[in-house]
């Protein structure tokens, strides 16, 4: 089966950004990292119960289970680093590094790195060490 064009090779240097859920306060309560637009990443994220209807475990984490609570509903999505020409390992270990230094609330996974190799979702092309 062949891929769609949506979707990025994990090794495909492409436009991708660091982005983030803030509260009320203007604190980061989560920050992710993509490819797609903030709009479709914002519709993801608020509408996973309707896109994964079938599977209600897929799709599921704590960000998104209380994005409907009353002080994180009306926060807000930002774009906080896009850029452009850099792999998914790249802009995963700069999500990390601001996972840790802001420590937002809802993100329970400090090494996004880490855990994209325990997931098999890069392949030999994406851990390559560049020359």
């Amino acid at each position: 089966m062949e891929k769609s064009s949506f979707i990025k090779a994990p090794h495909e240097r492409t436009t991708r950004r660091i982005y983030g859920y803030f509260n009320d306060n203007n604190e980061p309560v989560y920050i992710g990292s993509s490819y797609c637009k903030l709009s479709t990443l914002e519709y993801n994220h608020r509408n996973w119960r309707t896109k994964y209807a079938k599977d209600k475990n897929k799709g599921w984490t704590s960000f998104r289970e209380n994005l409907t609570d009353t002080d994180l509903k009306n926060g807000v999505f930002k774009t906080i680093l896009e850029i452009n020409g850099i792999t998914q390992l790249e802009i995963e270990d700069l999500e990390g590094q601001l996972i840790r230094v802001f420590k937002p609330k809802f993100n329970k996974d400090k090494f996004p790195v880490q855990s994209s190799i325990d997931r098999k979702r890069y392949d030999e092309n994406s851990l390559a060490v560049p020359v």
